[in-house]
């Protein structure tokens, strides 16, 4: 039988699981913000955990990479190549993957893979893991809700202010359009 404790979001947030990148594993991360409210129910908690792309999702490529690398550049494959299906992905609603694919259009091929290349380190397993954390973000951050515009209604004072900016406009252009009297020499 399992028994139902309420956890304070404070611990609850305070060591977040957050994929460690290039395994299958996960480690405890400090996180800020911390209040205190209860999480009652699974549901609750699976609300705050991020989502990520599964790792049995993603397919690699490896290649020569161009820039720095020294000796090893002829050498070694160390340019990572991270291919991610996102229609045949499992781990996602179809509500996320239409907005990831809506979001991310300009970087998903014709066969609906997301594709991000790393060659910034020397290092192929490096630049996997780089490959695969800007895979994450991007996925994160196309995840993201936008905020709903609150109108704002403007201030008697800005009305005011509006209202002697038009006038002194209109007076300025009133003196251009009169013509000059001859008498005023």
């Amino acid at each position: 039988m399992v028994t139902r404790v309420q956890i304070p979001v404070a611990l609850f947030e305070k060591f977040y699981l957050e994929r460690f990148i290039g395994c299958g594993l996960k480690k405890l991360c400090f996180m800020e913000n911390l209040e205190n409210k209860f999480i009652n129910s699974p549901e609750e908690m699976d609300k705050k955990e991020k989502k990520f792309v599964p790792d049995e999702e993603i397919s690699e490529k490896f290649s020569h990479s161009s820039g720095r690398g020294g000796q090893n550049i002829n050498k070694l494959s160390t340019k990572a190549e991270v291919r991610w299906n996102v229609d045949a992905s499992m781990a996602f609603t179809p509500e996320e993957k239409e907005k990831i694919k809506q979001i991310l259009a300009n970087r998903i091929n014709k066969e609906g893979e997301l594709i991000i290349v790393s060659q910034e380190e020397r290092s192929q397993m490096q630049n996997r893991e780089r490959a695969i954390e800007k895979l994450n973000k991007l996925v994160e951050a196309a995840l993201v809700p936008e905020k709903e515009r609150k109108p704002t209604k403007p201030t008697k004072a800005s009305k005011e202010r509006r209202l002697e900016e038009k006038r002194r406009i209109g007076e300025k252009k009133k003196q251009r359009s009169e013509k000059p009297k001859i008498n005023d020499y």
